[in-house]
């Protein structure tokens, strides 16, 4: 399997290799193989192309939002190599699922749940830091 920057992807696998070298789940991320880590780093990137961003593409054609009229913020690649490593880490959450498709609570034996959704189709708290400031929040009524 192969990504390509511009085409499924924002970041290279060297890039959220090295992210992640930086960071204590260093360990979780490298045990993954190299054919994991491109599977989940396509899947945030299809999470990510959801998201309203601030700014417009820098080339109408390109298939991705990002790179944007500002550049191409590091924070959309490490945003998107958080949310990879969450997407594998919690494939199998029924509560990270549930609230992915919008539901806002749920009662699972003795215990019961109420979650709002602020970040949409971001359900990683680490991925939406970097990610809050690139998305709009409201709409300009005229």
């Amino acid at each position: 399997m192969t990504i390509t920057v511009g085409i499924d992807t924002y970041c290279t696998l060297a890039e959220a290799d090295e992210y992640f070298n930086s960071t204590l789940k260093a360990s979780a991320w490298a045990a993954l193989s190299e054919n994991e880590k491109e599977i989940c780093l396509k899947m945030a990137c299809r999470r990510m192309e959801n998201l309203d961003f601030t700014g417009k593409k820098l080339h109408k054609t390109q298939p991705l939002k990002f790179p944007r009229n500002y550049g191409m913020p590091e924070d959309i690649k490490n945003a998107q190599a958080e949310l990879a490593l969450w997407l594998y880490q919690n494939q199998n959450n029924k509560i990270a699922q549930a609230q992915a498709m919008g539901i806002k609570s749920m009662s699972l034996g003795n215990e019961s749940y109420s979650f709002g959704n602020p970040t949409g189709s971001i359900q990683c708290p680490e991925a939406w830091e970097y990610l809050n400031k690139w998305t709009k929040k409201g709409y300009k009524v005229c």
